[in-house]
């Protein structure tokens, strides 16, 4: 690497430093800048991603991410990571290094590959990122709902066996009260005398309830609301080439699944995040 190049690195990577800072996940971030001093950059990557995950509308994790690409020589992926650090407004000083860093990389030798891309391009990555992340959340969603199905028919289960128990109890109270009694040959004891009908009575009683109590608990389970992951990233994902009469649209530079971007022709005009949880 030129020596330039190194320089150039040292004065960006310092520059985040003199900048004003955001609030952080501390502990992402500082595992990041200590794995980044010891050149351990692959393992700095997924601690600035786990960063950029808790923190996502901060441009510090963004820019040493892409200072961390550069070290890789990942040209392309640290070029968006500092077009997305601008678009969240950074201090002066971060702005103008990030600037310095995206001057480089169009300029170089190897800037074929690391062109700025277009807006189709971005668009069809966001595309693909929610589909991504749309089918991640429908599994868990999934997931989630059956377990609590399978709640609800054992709950159902477990209510229709106790039905049929208290009915076995209250025969035997009725039993131990009445003012007749019959033989049992079987135990050979004497034991309470309850009329058979009555006794028929309870007993088809309680196994409708039983019966009931199953259907009831199964039509719950049958009834349960299904994950709207997909109908959700469908309609972030139709809002990306979709500009309508407003001419807004889903914005490809800092939007995910749960952080939502727009802007309208001449750049980002709203945010708001956390929306589609």
């Amino acid at each position: 690497m030129k020596r330039w190049h190194k320089t150039l690195m040292v004065a960006i990577f310092a520059g985040v430093c003199a900048g004003t800072l955001p609030a952080l996940a501390v502990t992402d971030f500082e595992r990041g800048n200590d794995l980044y001093a010891k050149g351990q950059y692959r393992a700095a990557v997924d601690a600035y991603v786990d960063a950029i995950c808790a923190t996502p509308k901060s441009y510090i994790p963004h820019y040493q991410l892409g200072n961390t690409y550069m070290k890789l020589g990942r040209l392309q992926e640290a070029q968006t990571e500092y077009e997305m650090c601008l678009e969240m407004y950074p201090d002066a000083k971060t702005k103008a290094n990030t600037r310095k860093a995206l001057a480089y990389i169009t300029g170089s030798p190897r800037g074929n590959a690391a062109v700025s891309p277009s807006a189709e391009d971005n668009a069809v990555r966001l595309d693909q990122d929610l589909a991504s992340a749309a089918e991640k959340m429908l599994q868990a969603d999934n997931k989630r709902i059956e377990q609590k199905r399978q709640a609800i028919e054992k709950a159902g289960e477990k209510q229709s066996e106790q039905i049929k128990a208290n009915v076995k109890t209250e025969i035997e109270q009725l039993r131990a009260v009445a003012p007749a009694y019959r033989i049992d040959y079987e135990k050979n004891d004497r034991v309470g005398y309850v009329p058979v009908e009555v006794e028929r009575a309870l007993s088809e009683r309680a196994e409708a309830n039983a019966k009931k109590a199953i259907e009831m608990a199964n039509e719950k389970a049958k009834n349960l609301p299904e994950s709207n992951a997909a109908d959700t990233a469908d309609g972030l994902r139709s809002q990306i080439y979709n500009r309508g009469n407003s001419n807004v649209r889903l914005s490809p530079v800092g939007t995910n699944v749960y952080v939502r971007n727009y802007q309208t022709g001449g750049g980002k005009v709203a945010d708001t995040g956390n929306g589609t949880k």
